[in-house]
């Protein structure tokens, strides 16, 4: 039986931050409805497994992830152009993200 995500969260790695480039990796957060947990990261090509939501949350705060949300705000507040147009990807699917998790901020200052 598949198992259905009740939660689903992306993060950002508030310390991936490239010094030239100022890319933004993203990583997707997924709890199932019997508990366990999952982390997709590396641009879809890590897939990690975690008993529960709160062994994912450490590891992504160990790995220095930050909830997604918190980085459109600051956007907001510097008055980014990317504030408006900076969201996740649609999808949930690991094959359909492969490459698409990743996000150049080259105009911010």
């Amino acid at each position: 039986m598949a198992k259905t995500p009740i939660t689903v969260k992306w993060l950002y790695g508030s310390a991936q931050f490239d010094d030239d480039e100022r890319t933004v990796w993203l990583a997707l957060l997924q709890v199932f409805d019997d508990g366990t947990a999952e982390v997709l990261t590396d641009n879809a090509e890590t897939l990690l497994h975690f008993e529960d939501e709160v062994e994912a949350n450490m590891w992504l705060a160990d790995e220095e992830f930050m909830l997604l949300k918190f980085l459109i705000e600051v956007l907001h507040e510097e008055g980014s152009p990317f504030a408006e147009s900076f969201a996740p990807p649609q999808s949930t699917n690991r094959e359909e993200l492969k490459g698409k998790m990743t996000r150049p901020l080259k105009d911010m200052s």
